[in-house]
């Protein structure tokens, strides 16, 4: 499992959430709207994926 800061899916998600003014807007009291992002959506997934492991070799039955 990668769960290093150094991934450039990481870097991505970081980049992409602090400059996107999609995932920035906010309401008058400051508070995030979450409104949603197709882009930031893929670039969330892609860094899911870096966390997970390998698959699991298939088992075979005896």
């Amino acid at each position: 499992m990668n769960t290093t800061i150094a991934t450039p899916e990481y870097v991505a998600l970081l980049e992409h959430g602090t400059t996107c003014p999609t995932c920035m807007a906010m309401d008058k009291d400051g508070k995030n709207l979450g409104l949603p992002c197709e882009p930031g959506d893929r670039i969330y997934q892609a860094y899911r994926q870096t966390l997970r492991g390998p698959a699991a070799p298939p088992q075979t039955g005896a």
